[in-house]
């Protein structure tokens, strides 16, 4: 007797974390899509960038500055480094 409920118990189990396999496999192709994101991405202006050659040494002194060396440019030829 005892060894028909641990076959069911197993088999219960069996059964539940193969229905929770599916529902994980399943779930993330019934979440909808954002096209927003996609949307704002795409009325982006494009930028062309420029890095110095030189390497970027930091002393300690001061504030560390990334973007020492890059230059953006758009397709007018506008100047954005200030923006980037």
């Amino acid at each position: 007797m005892r060894s028909k409920r641990r076959k069911w118990a197993l088999n219960l189990i069996g059964i539940a974390a193969v229905l929770a396999l599916g529902a994980v496999i399943w779930l993330p192709f019934q979440i909808p899509h954002s096209s927003q994101n996609n949307a704002s991405v795409s009325q982006l202006p494009s930028a062309t960038l420029e890095f110095d050659s030189d390497e970027l040494v930091y002393t300690g002194n001061g504030m560390l500055d990334l973007m020492e060396g890059v230059h953006a440019t758009d397709g007018d030829g506008t100047d954005l480094t200030g923006q980037v």
